[in-house]
């Protein structure tokens, strides 16, 4: 009898590995059909209207280094814990709006990148030593111009994407940019696009503490000392 039992208790272990092996091969088997989907679905993406979709709401952020440096994510972790809608970050460091920024500039990252529902335009400081504007509406060799183009693309990819602007953030290491700040805002304007200005957050007694040595970048508490106005300026405008 004794014997018996032994043999059933063998039988009933093997049993459940047996099972417990064949629910981790359908695990497997589904997660690598997702993956596969997924490959196939960014291998396939030739042309811009190839692109993907996201269906649900999700934020798509563009710009250069200070809207997507890992400090930056103190203020766009906090926009999705506020508005619970998913941030994606497309910004290059030192990317700007001109062709003689870094690529992808800001233009080539609406291109590259999948269509959101809302796309927030982070402008840079990378433009100051372009012209504001030139003769050309939409010359890639001006900051206006290269605004415009960016914008058009969005437009043209999604008429109803929720488009919104950031204007810059001081820099206090010899860069002038009210001027192109005022650029920046003549531009959102004149696409009626709801901005947020910027440019006055920072005050140069605020460079210890808030900006790191380059008196370009932010700290994490420069950017948990703007995430609240950035979040109430996106509340206000992503439900219109």
């Amino acid at each position: 009898m004794h014997t018996k039992i032994l043999d059933c208790d063998k039988i009933m272990e093997k049993r459940k590995k047996s099972e417990n092996g064949l629910r981790n091969f359908k695990q497997r088997v589904k997660f690598m059909t997702k993956l596969a989907l997924l490959v196939m679905l960014f291998s396939s993406c030739d042309t811009e209207e190839q692109l993907p979709v996201y269906q649900y709401e999700s934020i798509a952020v563009y710009g250069g280094s200070v809207s997507s440096t890992p400090e930056s994510n103190y203020a766009k972790s906090f926009w999705q814990e506020e508005l619970n809608i998913p941030v994606f970050t497309y910004g290059v460091g030192g990317a700007g709006f001109t062709s003689g920024t870094v690529q992808p500039n800001i233009p080539a990252q609406i291109e590259q990148s999948p269509m959101h529902k809302i796309a927030v335009i982070w402008c840079s400081t990378n433009d100051v030593w372009a012209p504001i504007e030139n003769d050309d509406k939409y010359s890639p060799y001006s900051q206006n111009g290269g605004m415009r183009t960016a914008i058009e693309k969005l437009k043209a990819r999604d008429p109803d994407c929720i488009i919104l602007g950031f204007c810059s953030l001081p820099a206090f290491d010899g860069r002038n940019m009210a001027d192109h700040v005022e650029g920046q805002i003549e531009v959102f304007e004149e696409y009626g696009i709801p901005y947020l200005n910027q440019f006055g957050f920072f005050t140069e007694d605020d460079v210890v503490g808030m900006y790191k040595a380059d008196k370009l970048h932010h700290t994490h508490k420069g950017y948990i000392s703007i995430r609240e106005r950035q979040v109430e300026f996106l509340r206000e405008n992503i439900t219109r």
